[in-house]
């Protein structure tokens, strides 16, 4: 598996977007990093609150076109 990998989860509702997420998460090794697309400001909130509680690391969030981009970091 490479590196970064990239989840869209743009349209997905909450809280299928963190379930999808969590579990892409559990697949990786530490050190690789997960892009996440969502479309809901509220879901960014959520879901980097509850990535840093779980001990990953959120290296980023930012606005792209009509969603948002989050990377995290697998510790």
């Amino acid at each position: 598996m490479s590196s970064r990998v990239k989840l869209d989860l743009v349209g997905v509702g909450w809280p299928v977007c963190l379930l999808e997420c969590k579990s892409v998460l559990r697949d990786l090794g530490s050190g690789q990093e997960l892009d996440v697309r969502v479309h809901d400001p509220e879901v960014v909130a959520e879901l980097v609150t509850i990535i840093e509680r779980g001990g990953h690391q959120v290296v980023g969030h930012h606005h792209v076109g009509e969603g948002y981009t989050i990377r995290i970091l697998k510790k």
